[in-house]
Formats: structure tokens, sequence, C-alpha cells
């Protein structure tokens, strides 16, 4: 889990995070995790910019950069002679204020996750990672500080407690240090490839402008992933080659002759070359599908008949590599489009949602959606993955002579997981889903009455400029639209949904409406002097509040600042009781009779209520 630094962005930012991640680029059928990169796009740097503007600045000189180059806010390069033979993007700003650097020409893009993501916990004792290198014999846990100040073989899985510092030269060997400090590495001829997960470092230190993860030294070769997720990597030595990826909150690169290349090799969801044995021992995966693995149910809000499939993926063997669960809508594993006993093109994909796990939408055509599972697409030992998968009817109801595709049809899936593990490639074939449309099997819960007079509206109502970034969030984050597009006399196009407001502004910047501020729901901010050390990290200086305990991993998974903005209120009731807390743009409320289901936190009808209170005055 990410958390908040209390040098937090300010308004202006804040706003300007919004645009970055609900910025439309292309329209698209995909769910809310589709834009994630993948380690395989072929990024050498990835700098995710939520702390600050500069995030990625190259003022060292002659360096080479093989693949591509991110930044999630400001690309600024002031050395000379520098070389990017990737793809050069940025988000916010590019400047080159240097002499005879080397680059395609940048492209500006729309913010998204980095194409790997590591955790903590995975490398602490008893961690997942830490069990299997501990079962190799090659953990080893630092209380404390690693200084390495002599030369030596280090070898396996090192986790520490605080900092890690490699100050002596011609350190080599096959390691991953993972540090819940800061890492230094300073000495020079270090010669390291990693042992885990294609990961060389991981500093767990979040400090938003402070560098986490320092590379100085010269003559060096290091390959893997060098990962600072919650502070600036920073490079400041000379006449060396790391490949792999680099990826931190900033990243500046100071020193010179560097050269830094991306190599798929060190992805960790590499599956081994074929023919070759895959490179790590162990058990092979070991899946348990049931009868209770796959749940599918219908429900119908507001008319639109929805088909929920509820998929359960638990493995009590050994980790499998490159995880994809395959679901074809056309009835046959293949999803040809001669099999139509599944309706294939009459659905579409409404929502990828992980009730327990991580994972991304790679792929939907319409017939087959594509879904990476576990992180980084790597499924451990005593893994349980729930994912609940959404599909909306297309056509049926009111069309000319679709009556007979809603009511007497059936919905029709096959599925299926592929992956590599100590045994090769393997697939694992899933029960096969027929489920009747004529009736919902569930209910739909509806935890907030709605007024009768505010109509809600088909999903095919939704401004095309707001299409792709309303399906970044769904019914959940959105709801539907209950109102048709207006122009405001500025020219912003502004459309209501059930628990939200988009608007387009001038150059197509998507915002949200700070629909909780604007209702409210506001109150007077607090000191943090009475906190303690955990809830100051979630406290935010810039509103006085702290977001509370129960809405903390919900705000984390589901978009933080961009889609929720600061806290606004603390921790109070609702006029049901319920807890709930308000943001910016959105208030959370517990349903504790959910819990343990996506159900368990959702948002007030903020736009219901704005209708209504007009309506009321």
């Amino acid at each position: 889990m990410s958390n908040p630094n209390r040098q937090s962005p300010l308004w202006r930012l804040a706003l300007a995070v919004v645009l970055l991640l609900l910025s439309v680029t292309s329209p698209r059928p995909a769910a809310a995790q589709a834009d994630q990169a993948s380690c395989s796009d072929g990024y050498a740097l990835w700098a995710n910019g939520q702390g600050r503007d500069e995030t990625l600045t190259i003022s060292g000189s002659t360096s080479t950069i093989t693949g591509k180059a991110r930044s999630n806010a400001d690309f600024r390069i002031s050395g000379s002679n520098n070389t990017i033979s990737g793809a050069v993007e940025y988000v916010t700003l590019f400047d080159d204020g240097g002499d005879a650097n080397t680059y395609p020409s940048p492209s500006r893009v729309s913010a998204t996750s980095a194409p790997v993501r590591y955790t903590l916990a995975d490398y602490q004792p008893g961690g997942r990672l830490a069990e299997e290198a501990l079962s190799e014999g090659r953990y080893t846990r630092v209380d404390g500080d690693l200084d390495v100040s002599e030369p030596r073989t280090l070898s396996g899985l090192y986790y520490v407690t605080g900092d890690a510092k490699l100050s002596a030269s011609n350190i080599t060997g096959t390691f991953t240090i993972v540090a819940a400090g800061a890492i230094d590495v300073s000495g020079s001829t270090i010669q390291a490839t990693p042992y885990a997960d294609g990961l060389l470092l991981f500093s767990g230190k979040r400090e938003v402008g402070a560098s986490v993860i320092k590379l100085g030294g010269s003559n060096s070769s290091l390959a893997g992933v060098i990962y600072g997720p919650g502070g600036t990597v920073e490079l400041s030595g000379s006449d060396s080659t790391i490949s792999g990826l680099i990826v931190g909150d900033a990243l500046k690169l100071n020193g010179s002759d560097l050269r830094i290349s991306f190599d798929s090799a060190h992805c960790p969801d590499a599956a081994p070359p074929a023919g070759e044995e895959p490179p790590r021992t162990g058990p092979p995966a070991d899946f348990i599908i049931d009868d209770g693995a796959v749940r599918p149910r219908i429900e119908i809000i507001n008319n639109i008949t929805f088909v929920i499939i509820q998929i359960t993926i638990k493995n009590t063997g050994g980790r499998s590599n490159g995880t994809f669960l395959w679901l074809d809508c056309g009835g046959g594993s293949s999803g040809d489009d001669d099999d139509d006993d599944g309706g294939g093109g009459r659905y579409d994909l409404s929502d990828v949602r992980f009730d327990q796990g991580t994972g991304y939408v790679r792929s939907w055509d319409g017939r087959q959606v594509v879904i990476g599972v576990g992180s980084n697409n790597v499924v451990h030992r005593n893994d349980v993955l729930v994912i609940t998968i959404s599909f909306r009817l297309l056509g049926g109801g009111d069309d000319d002579d679709d009556d007979d595709d809603r009511g007497s049809s059936s919905f029709a899936a096959t599925s299926r997981l592929t992956f590599s593990d100590t045994s090769g490639s393997r697939q694992v074939a899933l029960p096969p889903i027929q489920l009747p449309l004529d009736t919902p099997t569930t209910p739909q819960p509806t935890p907030q009455p709605t007024p009768a007079e505010v109509a809600r509206l088909p999903l095919e109502r939704i401004d095309p400029r707001f299409r792709a970034a309303w399906e970044r969030g769904g019914l959940p984050i959105f709801g539907l639209p209950i109102g048709e597009p207006q122009t405001t006399d500025d020219g912003t196009v502004i459309q209501l949904f059930e628990r939200a407001r988009m608007e387009y502004g001038p150059g197509g910047v998507i915002l949200l409406g700070r629909l909780a501020a604007e209702l409210g729901y506001g109150r007077p901010g607090i000191d943090d002097d009475d906190l303690d050390d955990d809830d100051r990290r979630w406290y935010f200086s810039e509103t006085g509040h702290v977001i509370a305990v129960p809405f903390r991993l919900y705000w984390t998974e589901r978009g933080g600042l961009a889609i929720f903005g600061l806290p606004i209120a603390g921790l109070t009731s609702d006029e049901g009781g319920r807890q709930m807390q308000c943001f910016e743009r959105a208030c959370m409320q517990l349903f504790p009779e959910f819990s343990g289901t996506p159900s368990a936190i959702q948002l007030r009808l903020l736009g219901v209520e704005l209708v209504t209170r007009d309506d009321d005055d």
C-alpha cells in the first residue's frame, strides 16, 4: 500500500493530477486498470511523479539510455551529449536546456501506474518471497543497518530493517537487497545480478523529494530492477552499466558516461525462453479450481442487464510466472468468431475489479478479455485472488428485433488460466459458465434512497468525451449518468453522474467537480501535534484532516488524490448512523453488513444530492 506524504501536492497540483489521470487520449472499452504499463513495454526509466513537478532530470553528460523514458510529470534535460533511443514521454512539461542531446520527438501522454510494483511485506520475515528464499537457505534478515564496507560476495535475499550501504568496491554476487530505509551504493567496480523477481534494489522509505536510492561509484555493472517508489532515485556515478528498469517517484541522472538499458530478462513476469527450463527450482504451481471457483450472476440496474462473474483463484503449490486469466464470451476457449452460442459481440466489458489480490486488464476485443493476475503477473504459494468481471448486455429491450436476445437466451462463456512454473508452460481450464438472462439471480443492493424524480440515463448517453474517463472507475466510482451534457458560459462541458460531476475544459482537460466541498461537507481541520506516527502519515496539512482507518486502503487503491481529492472532514456518521468520511469530490460510507465484499465501502450519491437540493431551492 502506498501512503501519502505530509508534503502532499497543493490544491492546484491536486487538480493537475486529476488532469493527468483522467485526460482522454482515445476511447477504449476497457476496465479500470487497463492503462497500467507492463514491464515488457520497454521502459528503462520511469518516474511516478506523485510528489513534485520536476520529476525526471538529466543533468549529467554523455550517457546513453537504451529503451523508453517516462515522467508522469516534468521531464527536464540540462546536461549535454546524452542519447535516448526509445520513446521520450512526459505528462506536464518537457524542457531541454542542454546541448547536443539526441532523442526521438517527445510525446505528451497521460499519467499511469508504473510497469512494476513490489510490496515490502513480501520480503519481510514470513512474507511470500522471504519464505521461498528461506526454503533455499538464502534469506538474511538484518536488524538495523547493513554496511558492506569490505569486498565480498553477496548471495540471496537480504531484508534490512534500516538503511543499506554498499560502500566497498569489488562487491559481486547474485542478490536482492530490500531495505525499509534508504539504499546508498557508493562503491566502485560492483558486479551484481538479481536473485528474486528480477529485483536488485528496493527501498521502502517514503520521503518525497529526498533520495531513497543513491547509485554512485564508477565502473560498475548492475542488472535488475531498481525500485524506490517513495522518493528520488539518484544516479551520480560514472562509467557504469545498468540493465533492467529504474523506477522512482523522481529520477535524477547527475552522473556521466552512464549506460542504462531496458532488459526484459529482469521483468518479474518474464517466462523462460522456449525449450529452456525455468530458472528457479521448487514445486510447480497448484491452482485449486472447484465448483465454487466461478460464481456468475445477473444484476439489473436501471433496466440495464449486467452479467457479473466472480472468479476465485487459489494457489497451494509453488509460484507461477506470467499468469493470465482468459475469459471468452463466445462460448469457446479460443473465442472463434464462428462460435455463437455465447453471443460474442453482444456484451460490453463494464468493469474488472480485484476484490482480493491485484492485477490489470491487458486486452478486450469485444469477445475475449485477458487479465494479468497477481503482482507483476506472479502468483505465489497460498495466494488467493478474487476477481469480479462485469459485462453489460447490449441490445435487447426496446430494439426492433432484439427481444429474443433478452429473456429466453443465456450467457455462455469459458475461461482458463495460463502461466509458467518449474514444470514449464501450463494451462488450467475453469468451469464453464451458462447463465439464463431472463431473471436476475441476485438483487442490486440499494444503500441509499434515490428519489424517483432523478432519472437515470443509460450508459450510451455518456458524452463521448467522458466515456474513457468514466470506464476507468465505472459504476462504483461515478455511477450512471443523471443528466445530459451541458455547456457553461466559459465553454466547459459538464455532465452529472450519480456520484460525480465530470468537466471537460479548454484544451481537452477532464476534471472532477468538488461536489462534497460544494455541498458543504467540509469541516475545520486539526493540528497534527497530538497524532501518532501512523495517523501523521495520513495527515494532509492543506486541509488539516487525516484519512480515517476504515477508508485508507479504498482511497489508495481506487484513485487516491486524483479521484477523491484531499480529506475535508474527519470520520463522522451519516443520517443512518453509518461511518462516513468526505473528501473534496466524494464521501465514502461504510456498510458493515457487506463486509468482505466490494460493497463494504460505497460512495455517497452526491450527484443525486446536488440535483435534489437544487430542486428544493
